[in-house]
């Protein structure tokens, strides 16, 4: 993170790997003081409202996505933020929706990886793992977490050789 200081992505990131060690309050602090060292605001509360559906409290994740919605309506982080609450209230078709328009205009893996899982989610799972693609393709930071929505998708698809395929290249 020293070398990632001044990326509000990355302080996201680890702030979830704050939250499975320490727990959501710690999580949420750590995102809450680097709004306060001026960080993009728009980005770190996105990550506080994707930490509260992590932790599941849709209403804490809600209030700030409606403060994304009020400062920075038309910044990427909002519409990412407002397709994660659309898939967490089974919205499916409109979340696939605000996810399309993202990409056309801001794609990014976590956009990508976010489209995968609603396409799966609604049944798509050609869309779901063409979405996996090309999250792969833009950057490998999302590796694992990217790995296992591809052999999930598979597996709710049916295609169990594909599944088994997938986890053998994996351990190699």
């Amino acid at each position: 993170i020293e070398r990632q200081a001044d990326n509000a992505h990355a302080h996201v990131l680890h702030a979830r790997h704050i939250q499975e060690s320490q727990g959501l309050p710690a999580a949420l602090a750590l995102l809450q003081a680097q709004i306060d060292a001026g960080q993009d605001e728009a980005v770190l509360l996105a990550g506080m409202s994707e930490l509260n559906l992590l932790a599941q409290r849709p209403l804490d994740a809600a209030n700030h996505t409606r403060l994304l919605r009020e400062k920075y309506p038309e910044h990427p982080a909002t519409r990412l933020a407002i397709a994660r609450e659309q898939i967490r209230e089974r919205d499916l078709p409109t979340a696939i929706r605000t996810l399309h328009e993202l990409v056309e205009l801001q794609d990014s893996p976590e956009a990508q990886l976010l489209l995968a899982r609603a396409e799966n989610l609604n049944g798509n799972h050609a869309e779901a793992l063409a979405a996996i693609t090309r999250s792969l393709r833009m950057t490998s930071g999302f590796g694992m977490e990217v790995r296992r929505l591809e052999v999930r998708i598979l597996h709710d698809s049916g295609d169990h050789e594909g599944v088994i395929n997938k986890l053998a290249a994996i351990d190699r």
